[in-house]
């Protein structure tokens, strides 16, 4: 099966302009105040980082799709290749002229490959929960139902460390996805009524002075927001309203502009309007002195808080749910994610090999001399881990 990379694993593309428009904007006027300048540049600091996450999400977007055609049927394939191994090996477990010591070394590797295969399978057969059984010595199931109780005990405990009076339901390993969706979901309404009675029954406390000062800054600027999208709107619509247009070239990118700034006012997007501000409005020469400094302070602060926010979607996009299948390893110095082709090719090596392994396994000739081979290999191999410690 051919493997082509996706653009995950190339160099990063030139930018691209990500939802652009189409339309042909008039030349716009220097800013002319400092004020201007410095929102002139958040919103150029917004429009690239809108654009880093978009081409960042392609990416990751490409790279999980190539790893669902591409990676994922390897890796079950190879499950299924160590589940048949497992099942080969417990044979000559039960064989009476294996020695002891050969047993405990078969025994270890007994144990690696049906880690891999448990690791790998939300529900394992019936005689693999079996072998594991005999591998440690304690079932299967109860060895699952053990991590969850200890899961609803650690649940409990945190609901009881913050005061919320939380019954955590039973958990069961044979439970169905609908089950389980169902737990989660009286969980939640459970959780939603004991927020708004602690809401409702919460005393009011007096705020001190910093408090106040606070949540009177975040209203005026909350107020100025929503003040500044409305004035931006009407001078957009003012400046652009086809009617009031006689060239018919013109009249066509307008009729597209006003659909942008419908589209942006809708949706609250200052960034988008102050941009149309911008080319339109002042490109057209109509007077900007309306935007007092007091205005231009609140629009950067808005912006600079758009800019932090984007940062910090950008750097957290590889740690989407969505992705985790791509993720390697979290490290303190960033998060590594699976090259892809190289995956695919490193997998097809490992299922060559297994592969032949278990052929030659399940020959009656041959069996067992594969057999001591691999438990030779297995010594040779904890003797070099040993000495490297």
């Amino acid at each position: 099966m051919p493997i082509t990379p996706p653009l995950l694993f190339d160099d990063e593309p030139a930018a691209t302009p990500i939802g652009g428009s189409l339309v042909q904007r008039s030349q716009t006027s220097l800013p002319r105040s400092k004020k201007e300048r410095a929102v002139s540049r958040l919103l150029a600091q917004v429009a690239s980082l809108r654009g880093r996450f978009e081409r960042e999400k392609q990416r990751l977007d490409d790279a999980l799709m190539f790893h669902a055609a591409h990676v994922s049927p390897r890796q079950e394939r190879l499950t299924g290749l160590r589940t048949e191994i497992v099942r080969v090996l417990g044979r000559f477990f039960d064989d009476h002229r294996l020695g002891k010591a050969d047993r405990q070394v078969l025994r270890a590797i007994l144990i690696e490959q049906l880690d891999d295969v448990l690791a790998n399978t939300a529900a394992p057969d019936l005689d693999i929960k079996e072998m594991f059984g005999r591998l440690h010595g304690v079932g299967f199931d109860d060895i699952v139902q053990g991590e969850l109780d200890d899961a609803r005990s650690h649940m409990a405990e945190l609901f009881d460390a913050i005061g919320l009076d939380m019954e955590v339901p039973e958990l069961r390993p044979d439970m169905s996805e609908e089950e389980v969706a169902a737990t989660v979901a009286q969980m939640a309404d459970r959780m939603r009524q004991l927020e708004d009675a602690g809401v409702e029954s919460a005393p009011v406390q007096r705020k001190t002075k910093r408090e106040i000062r606070e949540a009177a800054h975040a209203q005026r600027f909350a107020q100025m927001r929503k003040i500044g999208i409305g004035a931006i709107y009407k001078r957009l619509v003012k400046a652009l309203h086809p009617d009031l247009e006689r060239d018919p070239s013109i009249r066509d990118r307008k009729c597209a502009a006003m659909q942008e700034v419908t589209t942006a006012y809708a949706s609250s997007d200052l960034h988008a309007l102050l941009r149309l501000e911008l080319e339109w409005i002042d490109g057209e020469g109509i007077d900007a002195t309306r935007r007092t400094d007091e205005t231009l302070d609140a629009y950067a602060q808005l912006l600079r808080q758009q800019v932090a926010q984007l940062r910090a979607e950008c750097m957290e996009l590889p740690l989407h749910p969505r992705y985790q299948a791509l993720v390697a390893s979290d490290t303190p110095f960033g998060v590594c994610l699976i090259d892809g082709p190289t995956e695919g090719h490193r997998l097809d090596g490992v299922i060559e090999g297994l592969n032949a392994g278990l052929e030659r396994l399940s020959d009656e000739r041959h069996g067992w001399r594969e057999l001591r081979e691999l438990i030779r290999m297995h010594r040779r191999e904890s003797g070099q881990r040993a000495q490297r410690r």
